[in-house]
């Protein structure tokens, strides 16, 4: 099977959604947010469901995967069958998390120091200056 993982960068959390439910996700943040996950991995797994993709990313992690153990918050994009949230029981389907993710990967960000000297992500797409 052709999956691929995304994991929350947890500098880019900003509301603090790594390693909760969906549930608790779409009370804090209003959505699953593509732009703020990272790949960590890419490749083929000997899995033939979700439940066998997540046991195989809890008890070995295969050449290339350069994450934590697959938890909760994590996405996991199957080839041809779409994008799944790992809820902390079973996997939500996300309708448009590839779409999203594609299309956050053309936003600009814009970064500022505050007072503390902690650099913030401004999370506003700016639709100007997509391509």
């Amino acid at each position: 099977m052709k999956v691929k993982v995304y994991q929350i960068n947890p500098e880019l959390d900003r509301h603090e959604t790594l390693f909760q439910g969906y549930d608790s996700v779409m009370k804090d943040a209003g959505e699953v947010d593509p732009t703020i996950y990272k790949t960590v991995f890419d490749g083929r797994l000997d899995a033939q469901n979700l439940e066998d993709v997540f046991a195989i990313l809890n008890f070995t992690h295969p050449v290339g995967y350069n994450g934590h153990s697959l938890s909760v918050s994590d996405v996991v994009e199957v080839d041809g069958e779409g994008c799944f949230f790992c809820d902390s029981i079973g996997f939500r389907q996300l309708e448009d998390f590839h779409t999203l993710l594609e299309e956050g990967e053309r936003i600009i960000y814009f970064c500022y120091l505050d007072t503390e000297e902690h650099l913030r992500p401004i999370h506003d797409a700016i639709t100007a200056m997509r391509d």
